[in-house]
């Protein structure tokens, strides 16, 4: 009875060995190949603001460019994390003139509105292919991701520092085992005071698309 004990205890320690070797090497695919936990991606593409009086000037007044670079790491085949800079420049439309006001009434009562603005933020990565079938070669991979940071809006001497929300959907084209093409749709949400204009809504933000790639090592 001992021995039958002492081989099936040792079966079941091997056939753990096994599984922890094999989840290993599945983690470190990261979704993608072995050894490519780590991450860098750059990105650009254009954003716009959403707060109060947005709708007193056109919406292509609102348009800016939008920057981002990140660093970050896979886990596993399915969860990540990264950190991500984001920043360049808002634009939109308050009523009176504040701060950030940079020219004169719209026809509509409003008034253009810009500000420079920086987003530090820490996102968890969640890779939906690789959750539902983890192979490493795939073409295309959906990543939705949610995180939280640090936001600073800056004009004419003053400046309004907030909490943000971030979420999005990360678009991701596998071009070879180093190198990904991104194409994100992302959001940001921040302090509705963060265009220096108080009132109406309780929160405010923006949405905007990116495109980039991301090299892994």
């Amino acid at each position: 009875m001992k021995k039958i004990t002492k081989v099936c205890f040792g079966i079941l320690l091997s056939a753990i060995a096994v599984s922890s070797q094999a989840y290993g090497q599945m983690s470190s695919t990261a979704g993608t190949y072995k050894h490519a936990n780590w991450f860098l991606t750059v990105g650009a593409g254009a954003q716009a603001y959403w707060a109060e009086y947005y709708s007193t000037g056109n919406f292509g007044n609102r348009i800016t460019p939008d920057i981002e670079v990140a660093v970050g790491k896979w886990f596993t085949h399915v969860w990540g994390a990264r950190i991500q800079y984001d920043g360049y420049k808002m634009k939109g439309f308050t009523s009176p003139a504040n701060a950030y006001a940079t020219g004169g009434q719209t026809p509509k009562g409003g008034y253009q509105q810009q500000f420079n603005y920086m987003n530090f933020h820490f996102d968890i990565l969640f890779n939906l292919n690789s959750a539902i079938c983890p192979y490493s070669r795939r073409v295309y991979e959906l990543i939705p991701y949610v995180g939280a940071g640090y936001a600073r809006s800056s004009e004419n001497d003053t400046s309004f520092n907030s909490y943000s929300i971030n979420g999005g959907l990360i678009n991701r084209f596998r071009v070879s085992r180093a190198i990904d093409l991104n194409l994100t749709l992302k959001a940001m949400v921040v302090n509705q005071g963060f265009d220096k204009q108080k009132g109406g809504i309780s929160l405010e933000g923006s949405t905007g698309i990116t495109a980039g790639f991301t090299v892994k090592f």
